[in-house]
């Protein structure tokens, strides 16, 4: 939960990875974070700055 942010490519290609839960906390995710990872739902807060980010890129969201 003391997260803030999600670096450039942290999970890029990560076939396999189908879940993440990222914290209120997080107000920064990076270029790349999730990119080609087909499989992904982003569990967040609804109105935080992952579920914006989830869809300005059209990733699968499941809300706290």
């Amino acid at each position: 939960d003391s997260a803030t942010s999600i670096g450039n490519a942290a999970f890029y290609g990560c076939d396999f990875l189908t879940s993440v839960s990222i914290p209120d906390s997080v107000t920064s995710i990076g270029n790349a974070a999730f990119y080609d990872c087909d499989f992904l739902t982003l569990t967040v807060a609804r109105d935080s700055y992952a579920a914006a980010y989830a869809a300005s890129y059209g990733i699968e969201v499941r809300y706290t």
